[in-house]
Order: structure tokens, then sequence, then C-alpha cells
């Protein structure tokens, strides 16, 4: 389990992480999760054999103050991101 750290300027929806939408990428080599409370897509390392997530912190893709980030596609070789 994993358990992401991090809140937004919006008290109401943004007290604690909590992540809304959890994705591999097409090639199974990594998992993006969607934090709308982080304002944050934490980007992990996909080891499947291991059952593991390994986070690649300098992945990450840190969203603008409240953007809150809920949703993601992928569309090769792209990823898109809609934010609340």
């Amino acid at each position: 389990m994993v358990q992401h750290t991090g809140k937004g300027p919006n008290a109401e929806r943004q007290e604690a992480p909590h992540a809304h939408c959890i994705l591999p990428d097409p090639r199974n080599r990594f998992a993006l999760a969607a934090d709308l409370g982080a304002d944050r897509v934490f980007v992990y390392r996909l080891d499947l054999d291991g059952k593991a997530l390994r986070h690649i912190k300098e992945g990450d893709a840190v969203m603008r103050p409240g953007a809150g980030p809920r949703h993601l596609a992928f569309h090769l070789p792209c990823a898109g991101v809609r934010r609340q």
C-alpha cells in the first residue's frame, strides 16, 4: 500500500491527499495516480512480477495549487490530466 502526503489550498476538498484515479500506462511499465488532495500526479514504476510500486519522485507532475487533478488518460505518446 502507498500513502501519499500533502494537501491543497482548498480546505473543503483538499484537507488530505486522496488518489482519485490510478492507471497503468499502456505498456504496464508505470502507474500514474492523480491525487486531488495533493495537487499532484504521482508516478510509480510498476513491477507486476514483484507486485510492487516504486515511487519515481522526479517524475511527479506538480499541478498549480487548487487544481485538483481527478482523471488520467493515455493517448501515446502523451498522457492527459483532467482537473476539477
